[in-house]
């Protein structure tokens, strides 16, 4: 398993040793209402048979980081990219809640994404995130992502459906924003001790970035009053993000 790194964050395998933390993280209620497999409660065994059950899920269909602050070591939350079912790749993310509001989200996304496009070879990858968790849609849109289809999905910690809308990344408009070719000159291929990602993903012009959002709103009010929008692929498996 590789390790990834970018200005102010270490990206790495998870380990018994973040137990400890995932527990405390993933146990407050605002932030697992926003995944759609963990529970609520969130208890230690849940910690440890995640972990435990990591190595026969890899093997290039999962790749599962635990998110560090380089300044001190300290586990902030977890990422990764996962096979699902479609024969595509899905890209989730989650930060414990002090943690939030400090860019970490935007930070541990791009390098995931560079990693996907430069070093894994991907085309396209997919994230949703619940219609209650618009900061997640709006780390998803800096960096080139548009939306793909909104679908009921189960929220473990709700115990209930909730309306996702799913966001669909290629690495052309990923290209756009000038990922790729900025990570390029970072070194940001190197997987293991990679160099700084300073200014990898330069921001969407803030017109796209609105009409993004008017189109949501409008496609969450239409689920809210029972009326579904049209179009889009629908999939009710993918996993919405946490974000801050």
């Amino acid at each position: 398993m590789c390790t990834l790194e970018s200005e102010r964050l270490i990206l790495r395998a998870p380990r018994p040793g973040d137990i400890a933390a995932m527990t405390v993280w993933l146990g407050d209620f605002s932030v697992s209402k926003n995944m759609s497999r963990v529970p609520h409660p969130y208890s230690e065994e849940d910690a440890e048979e995640f972990v435990a059950g990591l190595g026969p899920r890899r093997g290039g269909r999962h790749h599962t980081f635990s998110i560090l602050r380089k300044l001190d070591g300290q586990f902030l939350g977890g990422a990764g990219l996962h096979a699902d079912d479609a024969g595509g790749f899905e890209m989730g993310y989650w930060l414990g809640k002090p943690f939030w509001g400090q860019g970490f989200a935007t930070e541990t996304a791009r390098r995931l994404v560079a990693y996907a496009f430069a070093d894994l070879g991907m085309e396209s990858l997919h994230a949703g995130w619940f219609h209650d968790n618009p900061a997640s849609g709006h780390v998803l849109a800096k960096l080139g992502a548009r939306h793909n289809g909104s679908a009921m999905r189960e929220s473990r910690a709700r115990g209930a459906m909730v309306l996702c809308h799913d966001m669909l990344l290629t690495r052309a408009d990923f290209c756009e924003t000038g990922g790729l070719e900025q990570g390029r000159r970072c070194g940001f291929s190197t997987l293991t001790n990679a160099p700084s990602e300073r200014g990898v993903v330069a921001a969407l012009p803030a017109g796209r970035i609105t009409r993004i959002w008017r189109a949501l709103r409008r496609t969450s009010a239409k689920w809210r009053c029972g009326s579904p929008s049209s179009g889009g692929s629908q999939h009710p498996d993918r996993l919405p993000l946490s974000a801050a």
